[in-house]
């Protein structure tokens, strides 16, 4: 399996986030959800606790799933994507500085391991 990773490294101002929230799981993820052979999509929020006494530096996670790179490589090139980025683009004009950092794009191979209870 196969995971394109969007990280949002960086803040939204308190007073932002819910029209940000909002925004991205009502409107951006229910398009992302659309594209084919997309096979798993999770939204991975911080929860704003530090972890051992480290602020967290993501705001949050998209993860998009493909059996395979084939897949992923249809996915991309796909017109439920391009519209999906035509909509975004068009809609960054009402979110522009709501969100302060950057978006980093990072394929992995993933490897699912079979859980052992504790003995």
């Amino acid at each position: 399996m196969l995971v394109r990773c969007a990280y949002y490294v960086g803040t939204v101002d308190p007073k932002d986030q819910k029209t940000f929230d909002d925004y991205v799981r009502d409107v951006h993820l229910p398009m992302v959800a659309t594209w084919p052979r997309l096979r798993k999509l999770r939204l991975l929020k911080n929860n704003g606790q530090p972890y051992e006494g480290e602020a967290p530096r993501y705001y949050q996670v998209f993860e998009l799933s493909f059996d395979n790179q084939e897949d992923m490589d249809f996915c991309m090139a796909s017109e439920e994507r391009k519209y999906c980025r035509k909509v975004s683009a068009q809609d960054i004009a009402k979110f522009k500085g709501l969100f302060k950092g950057e978006v980093h794009h990072i394929n992995y191979e993933a490897t699912e391991f079979e859980l052992k209870p504790a003995s």
